[in-house]
């Protein structure tokens, strides 16, 4: 495992949510409900840089790296300087229901993170 420290720097220790769950399960709604409070949301389309979250996740499955072991420095600097580029929106988070693979990462390098965790229905996503 490569140890690695989470980011630090005054914008990454405001407020920061990601909002996770199952494709069709809110995702979007929630966003979009946290864009009108004030919220910097990435992730869903809505955004250019909203496929950053996304593009990193997928690279990362694509290397078949739901182990964090398998993770290598590279991506921790992917991930770190993610951070650094969208942390300049204060409140910020994103949405992408392939985080909810990467939770673990995710805390470790962003511990003052809140996270929203969206569940419905199996059949209901059917």
């Amino acid at each position: 495992m490569i140890a690695t420290s989470p980011v630090s720097t005054s914008a990454t220790e405001s407020s920061v949510l990601i909002v996770t769950g199952m494709h069709q399960s809110g995702l979007s709604l929630t966003a979009s409900l946290l864009k009108k409070t004030g919220w910097q949301m990435k992730g869903l389309g809505q955004s250019q840089t909203a496929s950053d979250f996304i593009d990193f996740h997928e690279s990362l499955l694509k290397k078949d790296s739901l182990d964090k072991t398998s993770l290598n420095s590279e991506n921790f600097s992917q991930a770190q300087q993610l951070i650094l580029t969208h942390a300049e929106s204060l409140p910020w988070g994103w949405v992408d229901p392939r985080t909810t693979l990467f939770l673990d990462f995710w805390q470790e390098q962003l511990p003052q993170a809140k996270f929203i965790l969206i569940y419905r229905s199996p059949w209901d996503v059917v």
